[in-house]
């Protein structure tokens, strides 16, 4: 699960991405409108790279080439893996907005009156102690569908790179986190 620390820094990173004039939707007096330059559509491309923890076993000792193991101790074997020139296609944009929301909402409140306001820090330790086993699951699945991670690697990613390039990628695709104000519009 994540840390407090780990939790913060993946609250600073968003906070940088709302403040980002990034193209995307915003809810206006009831109706839609696009914020942005529409005409501003070139595609950034970003290298992220995530260490993964497999059980030492015959099995993966076969799968893997022996230049590929980092280390190896009685119960793991430590693979890095680069992924170069990711970008965030329509689709996964799709796929990540529910987890990006969810994540979205685990860091802000609503207040009677509608208004969205950030966590107080002793709030952000109530909700990282109710939901941060969710918080992390969120995360492992949003940096997997980015990077193409498929479902049975996903849980073997390490935890400190999974929320190192969570916050890469809300840097660098600070969009996606601009988008999920539409749920709480």
């Amino acid at each position: 699960m994540i840390t407090m620390d780990d939790y913060r820094e993946v609250g600073k990173a968003i906070d940088f991405a709302t403040s980002q004039d990034t193209l995307n939707l915003v809810v206006q007096d009831e109706e839609m409108h696009v914020k942005g330059d529409p005409s501003d559509t070139k595609v950034e491309k970003h290298d992220y790279t995530i260490r993964f923890a497999f059980p030492n076993t015959e099995k993966y000792r076969k799968i893997l080439k022996k230049e590929q193991i980092l280390k190896e101790t009685k119960n793991y074997l430590l693979v890095a893996q680069t992924f170069t020139d990711v970008f965030v296609s329509p689709r996964m944009h799709s796929a990540v907005l529910s987890s990006f929301a969810d994540l979205y909402s685990m860091y802000t409140f609503i207040t009677d009156d509608g208004e969205v306001r950030r966590l107080e820090p002793d709030e952000e330790k109530m909700v990282l102690d109710m939901l941060g086993e969710e918080m992390t699951s969120k995360m492992y699945h949003a940096v997997a569908t980015i990077l193409g991670i498929n479902k049975n690697m996903e849980d073997m990613m390490l935890i400190s790179d999974v929320v190192i390039t969570m916050v890469n990628i809300i840097l660098d695709f600070p969009e996606i986190v601009n988008d999920t104000d539409l749920f709480f519009e």
